[in-house]
């Protein structure tokens, strides 16, 4: 089940993000601030036994670009199509802020998460030098999202 983070998911995102990562983590106060905030959308995936994943994406005011600031999901629910999921929340949720493409950065060794983003029709438009805490690079991808489907009323 994908749903809106709520601020009642905090302690568990923050969980599932020191076991995600081992670098780079958002912290108890920057997740307290995006789920707080207008800008930001964060999806939890979850089951019986917690959570799962979660996707924040971050919308800049004045721009049609959406960012995925992060995206885990636990070890113990990998191999579920998860990822895929919570990507296309990401997704519908900058269509439905008329974005116009959807941007993210990734580790270059993190094969699994550029394989999925490559799948879910990402490609490379460019790399930041020592973006990462640790000096690595990022590679920076982008899929351009199609717009919003309006209909109008016949008279």
């Amino acid at each position: 089940m994908i749903r809106s983070a709520t601020p009642e998911d905090l302690s568990a995102l923050f969980e599932l993000e020191e076991t995600a990562f081992s670098h780079d983590r958002i912290s108890r106060r920057n997740f307290r601030h995006i789920l707080n905030g207008a800008n930001a959308a964060t999806f939890v995936a979850s089951d019986r036994q917690g959570l799962c994943g979660y996707v924040t994406v971050l919308f800049r005011s004045g721009t049609r670009l959406g960012r995925i600031y992060s995206l885990a999901v636990a070890r113990r629910c990998r191999g579920r199509g998860l990822g895929r999921k919570l990507l296309a929340a990401a997704e519908a949720a900058c269509r439905e802020r008329d974005c116009r493409a959807l941007r993210l950065e990734v580790h270059p060794r993190n094969a699994r998460a550029r394989r999925l983003y490559k799948q879910a029709g990402y490609s490379v438009f460019g790399r930041y030098d020592k973006y990462y805490e640790n000096g690595a690079d990022a590679v920076r991808m982008e899929k351009p999202l199609a717009p919003r489907r309006s209909y109008r009323r016949r008279s």
